[in-house]
């Protein structure tokens, strides 16, 4: 598989970004959050709103659902087969 590099701009600035992001989000507004960001094709933040929904909850199977699908838009299999296993133990 190609190594994945993203641009330095493109990561700083979706740092600052997340650093903005409210601190009280519920992990139902992560998912939709996330859910919003993948259809927009904002692959990389789903991954992070996915992954500070499951710090809030590790029971939602759609939060790993919505994981996985992120990280399988970047080619990135490996991850996204964790994450959607970790829905299907849920369910």
């Amino acid at each position: 598989m190609d190594n994945l590099e993203f641009p330095k701009q493109d990561l700083t600035s979706l740092l600052t970004e997340i650093h903005q992001l409210p601190k009280n989000q519920t992990s139902t507004q992560l998912l939709n959050l996330s859910l919003s960001q993948i259809q927009q094709g904002d692959f990389l933040s789903a991954i992070i709103s996915c992954e500070k929904a499951i710090k809030l909850d590790q029971t939602s199977a759609s939060i790993y659902n919505n994981l996985g699908v992120a990280y399988s838009c970047i080619s990135l299999l490996d991850e996204a087969t964790k994450a959607f296993e970790e829905a299907i133990k849920i369910i």
